[in-house]
C-alpha cells in the first residue's frame, strides 16, 4: 500500500475516487462528503445511539450524496468519512479487521493496557458515563451506550488518560514510523476554515502543538504534545454531541495558563 495509491482501486463509486490518493484521505484534502451530516446520523443516530450501522453504509451515504465537497487537494477540510474509508482499505489490504491491526501495530507495541477498538457498546469498568447536551443548560441525556460501528475507524476507540499521554508523544515524535514516513506525516497544510490550525497525515497542528481532538456521543477529548518542551496535555470531558467540542474552551484556558503567549 502506497500513500499515492488511489481510492478507486479499493472502493468504487466515490465522487473523484479515481483521483483521490491515500495521502489525501489521511490529510483531509480528499473533498469527500462527511457522512455524519447525513440524516441517518444527524437525526436517527441522535434519537437512538444504538442504531444498527456498518461502515459499508458510509460508502452508500457518500455515493448517494452524489458530489464532492471540493476537488482533490484543493483545500483541507475535516471529514470523518475519510477515516472510515481508510479502515475499509486496511481490511482489504491485510485481510484482517481494523481492531486486529490497531492492536498488533499500536496498542501492544506501546503497552496501552487501557486502550481498545470495541465491537460492542460495552466499556471496561471503571468508566465515565457520557452525556449529550447540545448547548450549555440543555437537559442532559445519558448516551454512554452507543454503537461503535457508527464511528468505526473515524473514532471508535476506548482509552484512558494515561494511555493517551503515551500515544500523544508516540504520534508526535514518530515512535512507530520510519523518519521518512514521519516527515510525510508532519507536512502540515492549513485548514480552509482556520489559519491557526493545520493537518498532516492523521495529525493536527495547532499553534505548534501536535496531536488530535476527539468527538463522539457523550465524550470530547484533546491530546497535545509540545515538541519544544516535550510536555503532553490530555483532557476528556463527558458531555458532547457527535462532533465533541465541549473540551475546547477548557483547553484554551489551560494552554493560556501553562504556555503564556503561545495563543493569540
Amino acid at each position: 500500500l502506497s500513500l499515492d495509491d488511489r481510492l478507486g482501486h479499493f472502493i468504487t463509486g466515490i465522487p473523484n475516487g479515481d483521483g483521490i490518493t491515500i495521502r489525501q484521505l489521511l490529510g483531509m484534502s480528499a473533498g469527500i462528503y462527511n457522512y455524519i451530516h447525513d440524516p441517518l446520523i444527524a437525526v436517527d443516530y441522535v434519537a437512538d445511539p444504538l442504531l444498527p450501522f456498518t461502515p459499508e453504509q458510509v460508502v452508500d451515504i457518500v455515493r448517494a450524496h452524489g458530489e464532492a465537497d471540493f476537488p482533490p487537494d484543493a483545500e483541507v477540510r475535516y471529514s470523518d468519512s475519510n477515516y472510515v474509508l481508510l479502515g475499509l482499505i486496511i481490511e482489504q489490504v491485510t485481510g484482517r479487521s481494523v481492531a486486529a491491526e490497531i492492536t498488533d501495530r499500536i496498542i501492544l507495541p506501546l503497552g496501552l493496557t487501557g486502550t481498545s477498538y470495541p465491537d460492542t457498546p460495552e466499556m471496561p469498568a471503571p468508566y465515565a458515563r457520557g452525556y449529550l447536551g447540545e448547548q450549555p443548560g440543555d437537559p442532559l441525556r445519558d448516551v454512554t451506550r452507543s454503537n461503535p460501528a457508527v464511528a468505526a475507524a473515524a473514532g471508535a476507540m476506548i482509552s484512558t488518560v494515561a494511555d493517551l499521554k503515551t500515544w500523544a508523544a508516540a504520534l508526535a515524535t514518530g515512535t512507530l514510523l520510519s523518519p521518512a514516513l514521519q516527515a510525510e506525516r508532519l507536512a502540515v497544510r492549513p485548514f480552509a476554515q482556520s489559519s491557526a490550525a493545520g493537518y498532516g497525515l492523521g495529525i493536527l497542528d495547532a499553534y505548534g502543538f501536535l496531536g488530535h481532538s476527539g468527538g463522539i456521543f457523550g465524550y470530547s477529548s484533546w491530546m497535545l504534545y509540545d515538541p519544544d518542551t516535550r510536555a503532553t496535555l490530555v483532557m476528556v470531558t463527558n458531555r458532547a454531541s457527535t462532533e465533541g467540542g465541549t473540551a475546547n474552551p477548557i483547553l484554551d484556558g489551560i494552554l493560556r495558563l501553562l504556555f503564556p503567549g503561545r495563543l493569540p
